[in-house]
């Protein structure tokens, strides 16, 4: 895909593809400034799969309203995307973790649109901490 994973998350999914742990929940401030929680249901890494991370690339495909450099690794119930975010560092291994609202779009100075992208967590480390049931 063209982008380094975190170590950490390398070990989860290779262990449990398409893993949806107990400890699902997580809260964020959302861009409204409100505490708000999602769900998390990791995406299959495995091609052969009904939906993989590959067909989740739309995210960062700006020709359907999305970001560069933002690949969904898991999805919320809701439908929204739960990313990582490499547009500071493309080449990077240690990604920033942000929510990406599938229903919320804002304008561009350029007169696009994209869709709503919420910081989450620093890592994937630090994502995976704040989980709870």
């Amino acid at each position: 895909m063209g982008y380094s994973f975190p170590k950490e998350y390398k070990k989860v999914i290779s262990k449990y593809d398409e893993l949806i742990p107990v400890d699902n929940i997580f809260d964020f401030t959302n861009i409204y400034g409100e505490v708000d929680e999602r769900d998390l249901n990791f995406i299959s890494f495995n091609t052969d799969e009904a939906t993989s991370i590959y067909d989740y690339r739309i995210i960062s495909n700006p020709e359907y309203a999305g970001i560069p450099h933002l690949v969904a690794f898991a999805v919320c119930a809701n439908g929204d995307y739960i990313c990582f975010d490499y547009r500071e560092n493309p080449n990077g291994d240690n990604p920033k973790v942000v929510l990406v609202y599938h229903d919320d779009f804002v304008e561009n100075e350029d007169g696009t649109s994209s869709m709503v992208v919420n910081f989450v967590a620093d890592n994937f480390e630090e994502f995976m901490a704040r989980l709870h049931e």
